[in-house]
Order: structure tokens, then sequence, then C-alpha cells
């Protein structure tokens, strides 16, 4: 890990389609799609600030989020902290990179807006434009079930979501595009619970780690709303 007051780098481990990033030795899951961290021991040194976790998400604990994805975690980082910064995803070099300050870098840029610290985006897909969480917790996309009108399931899959623990649900294989980049994906179906869950945000969709991992890096620019492809 290297870090100064205004830009740290840490070592990015995948797991299963999560991401675990070692902050100063601690195991912290990274989640785009939380609006909140949690977990345990000391203060995270982020640039910029330290940040000290609550232990619980209710009475969601990190060892319980370790569980679902079969790897143990300290914590869960989520949006909460990134909100202002600059995080990039380096998936070619395995590193994850925070920053406080704005990004100037060269590439695609793609309009972000947030929900309670959530980054939202827009996708085409089938023809028409939609808005999806841009979600680092979630190893595959998940869409509205009118957007696999006519379409097989090919599948099922388990999986979880950190206040409704596990379910199961289809899974479709879909073209969509985001970004200008098209992307070939086997997607699942967002399980009921989940779109009641996220109703007041208007927002039925999420792209999840198998869209980020194929463009092998990605920046999150929180500060000027955008995403940087």
């Amino acid at each position: 890990m290297a870090a100064t007051d205004t830009r740290a780098t840490w070592s990015l481990e995948v797991h299963d389609g999560h991401l675990i990033a070692d902050i100063g030795g601690t195991r912290a899951l990274i989640d785009t799609g939380s609006p909140v961290s949690f977990g345990r021991g000391g203060p995270l040194a982020i640039p910029g600030r330290k940040h000290t976790l609550k232990p619980a998400l209710g009475s969601i604990t990190a060892d319980q989020i370790g569980g679902f994805i079969g790897t143990p975690v300290d914590c869960l980082v989520g949006g909460d902290i990134f909100h202002g910064r600059v995080l990039t995803l380096d998936f070619r070099g395995m590193e994850m990179i925070v920053e406080p300050r704005g990004f100037s870098d060269g590439g695609v840029r793609v309009p972000m807006r947030t929900f309670l610290n959530v980054p939202v985006v827009p996708f085409e897909m089938r023809g028409g434009v939609y808005q999806a969480f841009l979600d680092t917790g979630a190893k595959v996309s998940f869409f509205d079930p009118v957007l696999f009108a006519g379409l097989e399931p090919v599948g099922v899959l388990d999986d979880f979501f950190p206040t409704m623990g596990p379910f199961r649900t289809d899974l479709y294989r879909v073209t969509l595009s985001f970004g200008g980049v098209a992307f070939n994906l086997t997607a699942g179906k967002l399980p009921e619970q989940i779109r009641t869950a996220v109703s007041a945000s208007g927002v039925p969709n999420i792209l999840g780690t198998d869209v980020m991992r194929q463009l092998g890096r990605i920046t999150f620019d929180y500060r000027n709303r955008e995403i940087v492809l």
C-alpha cells in the first residue's frame, strides 16, 4: 500500500465477483451500492480524513457479510466514505486508488448522479435508455423484469442482499451498452423484495462488477459527478 495525504493505493482482490481491498491490514468489502459503511477495527485512514465505522448495519455484521460472500472481511466500505472523493478500480493492476480531489485523466465520461450516496448512471438495453445503480457490491448485473420480456431464463443464481439476506433469481443472456461500450452478460432478474426496497429511487436496475471487470479500469468521480471509463 502506498498513501499520502492526497492519494492512496491499496491492493485489490476479486473473490467470486466481490471486491476486497487491503486498507492498512483491514480487509474491506468495497460496496458502492451501500449508502453506509460498517465493521470492526480502528478508524480507516482514507485520504482527506479518518472514518470511525459503526460496528453493524442494524443486525448485519461484517462476519455475516463474510459468510455470505465466502471470505472473511473486517468491514464494508460504502458510499458515505467515497462521497466527495475519486475512486479508481484498476482490474489490470489489481489496485484500488482513492484521491480527495478532482479527476483530469482522459477517457470516456459518463454522467453520474447519486441517490443516498449510491451512483446512478444511464445505460442502453433492448432499444431503450434506462438508469442503473453502479454497484461494486453486486457480482452480476440485475434488471427490472420488464427488460427480460420474451426471453427464456438460462439458469438461476443464489446471491444475497446485505439487509435482506440470501435470495434466488433467474438468469438471462442480454446485451447492453454503457458509456458506448457493448457488453454481453448473463444477468439476473431483480427480486421483488429488492425492487420494493429501492422503489423510492425509481431505479430498478443494477450494473455490477461483471460490467466493471470487462472494462479493466473504471473511475468513480463523486466530486465532479461522472464515471470515467
